[in-house]
């Protein structure tokens, strides 16, 4: 005896139309009579998805017009569900909808008939986009669309989005867990990757239909990422006017979400255009020439928006590696420098960490060379107090993390020079110890002594240097006086310890070394008076 579900639905022999994961979908027939016909009935068995389940019912019954009964034309119809509050049997969860006898995009023989026919991916994009359009309005965001969702009634080009079972309603709550990623990975919108806390736009689901018109487009090519400006899928639109304005939309919607297309009524705009441009071209007082012209301009525009948003993307990049050596560094500095100021302080010496300044307030900037300079991002600093001193001066050690800039001139180039990306880059950093006195009493800005703490085997006279106290000169011999601090930089005297972003924390020995050198200069410093 057939199976029935809901005292009305009796499967009907043959294999299931489908498989996936939110369940299976078998052809039913309605035994009431009511219905007459075959339907198709998915019955959704994991307890898990039940809240998608009621979500999805949700959706469609938003969709469907209160007067007619019917959803939207390109939005799959609910004949019939389960009852939503059932919490026994998971094989009695189940909704009907009618049967796709058309298939769905992916399968191969449709799909065929839309390789390198822009006529037919235009007629199917628009009523997808129309599709879109009313769930939006409706405050449903799909997050689904991918060519196993578009289903066709028949053997035409008539279509339904379906399955709406991870759809995002605006006010309702949300039923993702953090760690699931929702969506399609291969269509899926780049904000959506990170996972289904992120706040969705209406936008991310014009991403997917980008991606899906240029996959019935070139007969099953999925784009990785944004990359349609690559050679390798260039090619797909070089047959015509028409398939370079296509080319130019899909730049609009396969990019990130700030340079998107926001509206789906949007794309539907831009596919009619598109659809007649060629008898609108020939009302236009312009000629081809002027014509492929306006094309060009479009095409170099997204162009230069796209590497744009690309070198953005780049330098957050750059931002977010610097922000976490920069994090990670400073908690070993001031982690070190405490073993220090615990060893140091009694109850007549008192040693504290902080966070450093320069004493006038300003940030630390030291030029490197012609064209290139250090600036202080932060810094940590040791001080040294001694309550019994006569002098009452106190003392203090930094030391500064510095990223070195190098600036470049260029000269900017006319219209016809394309924009140039600029991929991350692997930062120059530096930890540069300070030395800076102050009087007791007095605020830390008036600094009675301060300097760059030099280099220990730099100190003394040396041959060959430039001189940064006084320079004397013995016939062609240059001699100078290093002093142990300095009011100037030098690259080759001062004690520094520069590296890459990507060496930390691979380099500490490097700049354990350094902290150790720099210290004992401190010390030496505070003994010497």
């Amino acid at each position: 005896m057939a199976k029935v579900y809901g005292g009305r639905w009796e499967l009907v022999d043959g294999p299931p139309l489908g498989r996936g994961g939110q369940g299976t979908v078998f052809r039913v027939k309605d035994r009431l009579g009511a219905a007459p016909g075959e339907y198709a009935l998915k019955r959704v068995p994991d307890i898990n998805r039940r809240e998608r389940f009621r979500r999805e019912i949700d959706a469609i019954k938003r969709l469907t017009n209160p007067e007619t009964h019917q959803a939207h034309p390109n939005i799959i119809s609910l004949i019939d569900h389960s009852a939503l509050d059932n919490t026994g049997n998971p094989e009695k969860q189940f909704l009907v909808m009618p049967i796709a006898n058309g298939g769905d995009l992916s399968d191969p023989g449709r799909l065929s008939l839309y390789k390198d026919s822009i006529d037919g991916v235009l007629q199917v994009a628009k009523q997808v986009a129309r599709a879109l359009s009313t769930a939006h309005a409706a405050e449903i965001v799909h997050r689904d669309v991918k060519p196993k969702n578009i289903l066709f009634a028949g053997f035409g080009h008539e279509l339904w989005l379906s399955d709406f079972g991870i759809c995002l309603i605006r006010e309702a709550p949300r039923i993702t867990e953090s760690p699931e990623v929702m969506g399609p990975r291969a269509f899926m919108a780049p904000e959506l990757e990170q996972g289904g806390e992120l706040e969705v736009t209406p936008s991310a689901d014009l991403y997917s239909l980008g991606k899906v018109i240029f996959y019935m487009l070139s007969g099953g090519v999925i784009i990785p990422r944004e990359r349609l400006h690559e050679a390798r899928f260039q090619k797909v639109f070089a047959k015509g006017e028409r398939y370079g304005l296509l080319e130019i939309l899909l730049r609009r919607m396969i990019c990130t979400e700030d340079q998107r297309i926001k509206s789906a009524d949007e794309v539907i705009k831009q596919l009619e255009k598109i659809e007649t441009w060629e008898k609108n071209a020939q009302l236009l007082p312009i000629g081809d020439a002027t014509l492929a012209g306006i094309e060009q301009i479009q095409r170099r525009s997204l162009e230069a928006g796209r590497v744009a948003a690309q070198n953005q993307q780049e330098r957050n990049q750059e931002t977010q590696a610097l922000g976490a050596v920069q994090k990670s560094l400073t908690g070993w500095l001031s982690a070190e420098l405490w073993k220090v100021a615990e060893l140091i302080s009694s109850d007549d010496i008192k040693c504290d960490v902080r966070e450093a300044s320069m004493s006038n307030g300003q940030q630390l900037q030291v030029q490197t060379g012609d064209t290139s300079m250090f600036r202080a991002l932060n810094g940590v600093e040791l001080t040294f107090e001694d309550v019994n001193d006569p002098s009452n001066r106190n003392h203090a050690l930094q030391f500064f993390l510095c990223k070195h800039e190098k600036f470049v001139i260029t000269v900017t180039g006319d219209r016809a020079t394309p924009p140039r990306a600029q991929p991350a880059r692997d930062l120059e950093l530096a930890v540069l110890p300070f030395y800076r006195q102050t009087l007791r009493h007095r605020h830390p800005s008036n600094a009675s002594a301060m300097g760059y703490i030099s280099r220990k085997n730099k100190i003394g006279t040396t041959r060959g240097y430039l001189d940064l106290v006084g320079q004397n000169t013995l016939g062609q011999v240059r001699y100078r006086r290093v002093e142990p601090n300095s009011p100037s930089f030098d690259n080759d005297v001062t004690l520094h310890a520069a590296f890459r972003a990507s060496e930390w924390p691979g380099n500490e020995e490097q700049l354990r070394g350094m902290l150790r050198e720099a210290i004992d200069s401190f010390i030496t410093r505070i003994n010497s008076g």
